[in-house]
């Protein structure tokens, strides 16, 4: 399990490279390619949104939180 911060996975989203599945507080978020976004499937709430009310603009810059699931190849 690699986990790494919010700016990081923003550096990847810019650069097409984001993973399709991220895990936050035991939160799932998959990628939904319509919306450009990550999104519960659940409730469709999304990772910013997530993200703006549970932390502060400090703890997202430097916060390793998004754990991001090794993919496998086959």
């Amino acid at each position: 399990m690699l986990k790494i911060t919010f700016y990081e996975l923003l550096g990847m989203i810019r650069n097409g490279t984001q993973p399709q599945k991220v895990r936050i507080s035991d939160i799932n978020f998959c990628w939904d390619e319509i919306y450009d976004s990550y999104n519960t499937s659940e409730d469709g709430l999304s990772l910013i949104s997530w993200m703006h009310y549970a932390m502060s603009d400090e703890k997202l810059a430097t916060k390793e939180c998004i754990e991001i699931e090794e993919e496998k190849n086959e």
